[in-house]
């Protein structure tokens, strides 16, 4: 069976409120490793936060699906926003419910292991595993985490992951008993809207990033 194509999306206009918020959550987090956010000041951060709450709904969509794309980093986010399939609320998630992605083929085999569990990943990672090379990704170095919310979805019996495995690793291996995460609920599909092929044009990554660096 063909994959359905990239911008099997609904018109921009019929974005709801939380899905924006989302979107918008997104490249904050993503830009923010092009500025190395975890190693500027909290007025950096609050400015370069702003610049991103401004950015129009279609240019931040468009910039969502560019980051999350396959030419990019090939993030399952876009085929669970811009489609009316979930509502989004941001809550609190102990650990032990939260389920971890594929990452790659180094550490994958570690987390089948430990059920793609996050506390159970973070038990095994105690002591002086994270010394280990394939297991270095997760080593804490410290550095502050200003984007510490997660995205997921709810299945039936766990919160699975689509972004910021790496930091649900970091917060849980520091102790937070549950992370902030914005979290899908599936709609009743009476209840979604049709969806629309519309094509649009790209978005240049370059300008934005100029941009944003620029509210400095």
């Amino acid at each position: 069976m063909s994959k359905r194509p990239h911008n099997h999306l609904r018109p921009l206009a019929l974005l709801n409120p939380d899905e924006i918020e989302v979107v918008r959550y997104y490249i904050k987090c993503e830009i923010g490793k092009v500025v190395r956010i975890w190693e500027q000041e909290e007025g950096f951060v609050q400015t370069y936060n702003n610049a991103i709450d401004k950015f129009p709904q279609d240019e931040a969509f468009r910039l969502m699906r560019a980051l999350t794309g396959p030419e990019y980093r090939k993030n399952p986010l876009y085929e669970h926003l811009g489609k009316n399939e979930y509502s989004w609320k941001r809550e609190g998630v102990t650990c032990h419910l939260l389920r971890l992605p594929e990452i790659n083929d180094r550490v994958n085999p570690i987390l089948e292991r430990c059920g793609f569990n996050l506390a159970r990943l973070v038990e095994y990672l105690g002591g002086e595993r994270t010394m280990q090379p394939r297991l270095s990704e997760f080593r804490d170095t410290g550095r502050k985490v200003w984007h510490s919310s997660l995205i997921a979805i709810r299945c039936e019996t766990a919160v699975q992951i689509l972004d910021g495995a790496h930091r649900a690793v970091i917060l849980a291996s520091r102790g937070a008993p549950q992370i902030q995460c914005y979290v899908g609920y599936r709609r009743q599909s009476q209840n979604r809207e049709p969806q629309d092929r519309t094509e649009q044009a790209p978005l240049d990554l370059t300008r934005f990033a100029c941009e944003v660096c620029c509210q400095r």
